[in-house]
């Protein structure tokens, strides 16, 4: 007897939720598939033989950064990764498939080879988020301070979702983050922002949605520099 989509979905949000990937939407890959059918250099996820299938993507608040750095240094093999994130966010996905009673797919946001996909048609397709005038993802809550991981793709039933259009938390905004984009791109490059991440946190500090979940400092340097001092910080004279 096939599992439910609603089974299968708790028990992978449950899985998820210990290790700090806190957010799971539920949907239907056909919507992501419909999104990205003229688009040159994405490939449709699998439907298994079906109309549409069951998916989940996986994210994360700043939920994630206490829960990680925990691991981190209890982890020898984590802490001689090249990017021990990326390393112990695929550890995590691939072992929760294990216990996914169905044929299931699983697409990372690193991967930029075969695998490649876009977070930002996943996070609208899914309905997580909203893609808002400065191209970041946007929840209703939390801004743009999430991070989009992953995506599991099963061979299960779609859950039955309303079609209604995704919540837009930039309907009505002035867009701030507009001008801090274009100040941004102004004074550097998207491809230089390790070098010169402040200009661009400006742009997510910009969104007027979610202040109460920004990241630490912390987080937000390793995030945009992948700088491994932040996970080593110095002790405390206290």
């Amino acid at each position: 007897m096939e599992s439910s989509a609603d089974e299968i979905s708790k028990d992978v949000t449950q899985r998820l939720l210990t290790c700090g990937l806190d957010l799971v939407q539920v949907f239907d890959i056909a919507r992501y598939n419909d999104l990205i059918a003229d688009h040159e250099t994405l490939a449709p996820l699998p439907l298994f033989g079906r109309r549409g299938a069951l998916a989940l993507l996986v994210g994360n608040t700043k939920a994630l950064w206490p829960v990680f750095t925990q691991v981190y240094h209890t982890d020898a093999d984590l802490q001689i990764c090249a990017d021990p994130l990326d390393a112990w966010v695929g550890h995590v996905l691939k072992a929760c498939l294990k216990h996914i009673p169905a044929e299931s797919v699983l697409r990372f946001s690193h991967d930029p080879g075969e695998g490649l996909v876009s977070m930002l048609h996943l996070a609208q397709a899914s309905g997580l988020a909203h893609v808002g005038p400065a191209h970041l993802a946007v929840h209703p809550e939390h801004g743009t301070w999430i991070g989009l991981r992953g995506v599991i793709v099963i061979d299960a039933e779609p859950p039955v979702l309303p079609s209604g259009s995704v919540t837009r938390p930039c309907d009505g905004c002035d867009a701030p983050c507009v001008l801090a984009l274009e100040t941004a791109l102004a004074k550097t490059s998207a491809s230089e922002i390790a070098s010169s991440w402040p200009i661009w946190v400006a742009v997510r500090d910009a969104c007027p949605v979610g202040k109460a979940s920004r990241y630490s400092e912390a987080q937000i340097c390793y995030h945009y520099t992948k700088d491994r001092a932040v996970l080593h910080p110095e002790p405390s004279n206290v």
